[in-house]
């Protein structure tokens, strides 16, 4: 773990040193209301005077294709939207590890032919929505951070006010500095696998009242300067560096962490520590459910399954917590559905799954045709999955155990639906009756 986030961290260093920075010319030229500057036989867009709100990036200006755009070129003004063409490479200084610092209210929708960058939902994110670079300003209330993405460029939440709730992937390894700074509207944050927090990361953010950490390996130096933090909640097995001005400005901090951890004793980095008893969530004793901690899946369930039934029969709780639910087909659980272990004394969100019916690719915890309808519409192309968010109905799908999804997967479920054949719950293939 220690080497993955060094290497990490000597990437982006390494990158940060080795790209080049945009050599202006110092003379600003202006044309339909864009500013820019000349770099060899390239132009940069370093700001916009024009009346629109809504604007389209040139791909080109004169003979001069447009491939950047300059830090802080577009932070000013009331721009609503701002559309970025295929043309444009780099945004800011870097356009990796660091935030673009580009754009402050506006909604970023970038061309699907660009090669270096994306966006969804008015969030810019690298090509491979691995990196998340800008959340416009005005975003507001829960903004749900994509399974895809691992890291968070600098200053990406930056003064994001309206912003209620932040919700972190499992997937997220590194937040940059100033990454959260002035998210003032922030009380809650659940970092899940996170393993390192960079200098300022939630700089001032006001309301900040809990952080809770399942991976962390590094916490760098005021990442939650000036919060007002009352309790840090640890559920990894050892504490993480830490820089000794890590928490600076919060008064009255509690750092709490389970008894299966080790290294916390009375007191952490000079900060009062209290001992919690450790909940989960596993199969009871006779029950056939599988509770993949690895993969965040409960398996080996019956089809039509209610919360009742699953709680009184599937599943048993360890500690003081409670399971939450989040489901389409509520109160059936089907694939799909959402699975938390809450801490009762803490809240904190201790184990997340997802519920897996093996035949069930449409969620409704039922097997038949709609579902054999729905794997044939994937394998046309009429719908997608996604390989992170949608996890749990791809392996759901797959019942003929190919590692394929298609017509061969479809017939199965229509077999199943003809009391044909069955399907074995707890490895997911199909057998006769």
């Amino acid at each position: 773990m220690k080497r993955k986030v060094l290497s990490l961290f000597i990437a982006a260093v390494f990158f940060l040193a080795l790209s080049p920075h945009l050599n202006l010319t110092a003379q600003a030229l202006e044309n339909g209301g864009f500013l820019f500057e000349i770099n060899g036989s390239t132009a940069v867009i370093t700001g916009y005077s024009g009346p629109e709100n809504n604007i389209t990036i040139p791909e080109i200006i004169g003979e001069y294709p447009v491939t950047a755009i300059a830090r802080g070129a577009l932070t000013g003004g009331d721009l609503t939207n701002v559309y970025i063409p295929a043309s444009v490479s780099q945004i800011g200084d870097n356009y990796c590890t660091w935030g673009s610092d580009i754009i402050s209210t506006a909604e970023i929708v970038v061309d699907e032919e660009n090669q270096q960058y994306s966006s969804k939902n008015g969030v810019l994110y690298n090509k491979e929505k691995s990196i998340l670079l800008e959340c416009p300003t005005g975003k507001s209330g829960t903004f749900v951070i994509p399974a895809s993405v691992n890291i968070i460029g600098a200053q990406a939440f930056a003064q994001c006010v309206y912003l209620t709730q932040i919700i972190l992937p499992g997937s997220l390894i590194t937040v940059n500095p100033y990454a959260f700074a002035g998210c003032i509207g922030l009380s809650l944050v659940d970092l899940k696998n996170t393993q390192s927090l960079c200098l300022h990361a939630f700089d001032n953010c006001l309301n900040l009242e809990e952080v809770s950490f399942a991976n962390i390996y590094l916490i760098d130096e005021r990442v939650f300067c000036g919060c007002g933090i009352a309790r840090l909640i640890f559920h990894c097995n050892a504490p993480p560096m830490v820089h000794e001005y890590a928490f600076d400005g919060n008064t009255g901090l509690t750092v709490f962490y389970y008894n299966n951890a080790s290294g916390f004793a009375n007191s952490w980095n000079g900060l009062p520590t209290q001992q919690l008893v450790a909940p989960y969530a596993d199969a009871p004793i006779g029950a056939v459910t599988v509770f993949d901690t690895d993969r965040g899946f409960i398996y080996g369930l019956e089809p039509a399954l209610t919360v009742t039934c699953f709680e009184n029969s599937y599943v048993q709780i360890n500690g003081n917590a409670r399971l939450v639910y989040e489901g389409v087909f509520m109160p059936a659980l089907g694939t799909g559905c959402a699975v938390s272990v809450i801490d009762n004394e803490t809240e904190a969100v201790l184990e997340e799954y997802s519920i897996i019916i093996f035949g069930d690719s449409n969620g409704d915890s039922n097997i038949d045709t709609s579902d054999a309808g729905l794997i044939v519409d994937y394998e046309n192309f009429f719908i997608q999955w996604d390989p992170f968010e949608d996890s749990a109905f791809l392996k759901a799908a797959d019942v003929n155990g190919d590692g394929n999804i298609d017509t061969g997967d479809a017939a199965v479920i229509v077999d199943v639906e003809n009391f044909l054949l069955t399907i074995n719950q707890m490895n997911g293939l199909a057998v006769p009756c």
